[in-house]
């Protein structure tokens, strides 16, 4: 066998060094890359359970603080949080930072849409890890930074709409305006004011009257007033007249942003029922006609016309009709135009399928909403079809009629004509466009703890 020459002794010793430095090249990519991948899922996991802990610490805080004074136990939950899970903020292995997202320029950087909301809690994390085989590059340490973003919005509920007493939520010019008074009726609004939801300034209230006069606050979202008004009508309004002095409420309206669970579950009920009753029948409150006359009893459920036709199979209605605790869904269109009859209840809320509307045109009504419940505080509730065009919602009102409870109907053109006793409409009337006509007193008291109001509790999560 012949010698290999000299200078291929040595080869493979070579070849295998740097086979090894390869493999070991591999393996500490591996390890730093792996550890640094850990840290960073670590890192991460960290800052959502911070923005999480401050969140709810800053919802907790504003219970009894101010909004900015609630943001120093925020930190400081927050930055507990993160050192629980080892990121101590020492500014030598991490740091923590912590800020709601206005805060820009203290070094919040949350994204839209996030940014310049102070309801969202931003946390950062910057953390350095120490490398094994990267050292030997010339890369000591490799950093991660993450970032998480928790909602922390406060408990918003409260009165509808700033507790306004009658609302006309339209934000675009109708014809001929959006809040009219007409006729000869004296108005008296108490325990809130007339609020128009325009800001356009050609146009939101008209007053189309030299006889009547206004007793209430009126306020627009910008639009203009005076040049709707006859002299007469300015110089019989008392009290305030604040042009642009109301924030403009968001159109359209959804219920479920006002925290109303719907439609009820009555509007998938069998179809409502009756039962005749004779003179005497006691519903735990007095009524007229108690105890001489005979009633029929609605039950809650739904209903394709409210009320039912006199006529029926069963029996004739009787000309009082009492209405049973609940919740009564109404299919086609709720008309009242029977001048002998009596609509009687207490703790009933009246819910009007979308695309149709309201229409009490004689009788004697009185009633009242719910105390309790996910509808309480709410009579009557239209709800929209902004697809078409708004609907007609009438009230022709008497001496006699009681209604107690907010009549949400927001995509309705409202009208209420006639007189009242001073407690004819303890409600809160909300409409797109209203127009109040008569010849009488008609007096609107609202207060707020009988009336509907917006359920929205306080909510924490992680939004990024």
């Amino acid at each position: 066998m012949k010698n290999k020459p000299d200078f291929e002794r040595g080869q493979a010793l070579i070849i295998i060094t740097f086979a090894i430095i390869g493999l070991v090249g591999i393996t500490g990519l591996a390890i730093d890359g792996g550890m640094a991948f850990s840290d960073r899922r670590h890192a991460q996991n960290a800052a959502d359970t911070a923005a999480l802990a401050g969140a709810l610490a800053k919802i907790n805080a504003q219970e009894t603080m101010t909004e900015l004074e609630a943001r120093v136990p925020m930190r400081v939950d927050a930055l507990d949080r993160a050192e629980d899970n080892g990121y101590t903020h020492n500014l030598v292995t991490s740091t923590v930072e912590v800020y709601t997202c206005d805060e820009v320029g203290l070094g919040a950087t949350c994204a839209a849409p996030y940014a310049g909301d102070s309801d969202y809690v931003q946390v950062i994390i910057t953390s350095h890890v120490d490398t094994f085989f990267a050292r030997v590059i010339g890369i000591p340490q490799v950093h991660n930074r993450v970032q998480a973003i928790a909602l922390a919005d406060d408990d918003d509920s409260g009165p509808l709409f700033n507790g306004e007493s009658i609302i006309a939520l339209s934000p675009e010019c109708q014809s001929p305006d959006n809040f009219i008074v007409e006729g000869t009726a004296d108005i008296t609004v108490a325990g809130g004011g007339l609020f128009i939801n325009t800001e356009d300034p050609a146009c939101g209230f008209k007053c189309d009257t030299n006889a009547g006069s206004i007793t209430g606050d009126i306020t627009t979202a910008g639009g203009e007033l005076l040049d709707g008004m006859s002299t007469n009508c300015a110089e019989n309004l008392t009290g305030t007249l604040d042009e642009g002095g109301g924030d403009p409420i968001e159109f359209e309206v959804y219920f479920e942003k006002l925290g109303l669970k719907v439609p009820p579950p009555e509007c998938d009920s069998p179809v409502g029922t009756y039962t005749n009753q004779p003179a005497g029948y006691n519903p735990g409150f007095t009524y007229p006609g108690y105890p001489t006359q005979p009633v029929t009893v609605l039950h809650p459920g739904y209903y394709l016309k409210f009320p039912p036709d006199k006529e029926q199979p069963l029996g004739k209605l009787n000309d009082r009709i009492i209405l049973e605790p609940g919740t009564y869904c109404v299919g086609e269109v709720l008309r009242w135009n029977q001048p002998t009859f009596y609509l009687i209840g207490e703790d009933v809320t009246l819910y009007i399928r979308a695309g149709y509307s309201f229409d009490f045109n004689g009788g004697v009504i009185d009633i009242d909403a719910p105390d309790s419940g996910p509808l309480a505080g709410y009579l009557i509730i239209v709800e929209p079809d902004y697809s078409g065009g708004p609907e007609a919602c009438k009230i022709d009102g008497n001496s006699a009629n009681v209604f107690t409870g907010t009549i949400l109907a927001p995509y309705c053109n409202v009208t209420i004509n006639g007189g009242s006793t001073p407690t004819g409409f303890n409600s809160q009337i909300i409409g797109y466009t209203i127009k109040i006509s008569g010849s009488s007193t008609i007096n609107f008291t609202y207060d707020a703890g009988e009336n509907g109001a917006q359920i929205d509790p306080p909510k924490i999560g992680v939004a990024r």
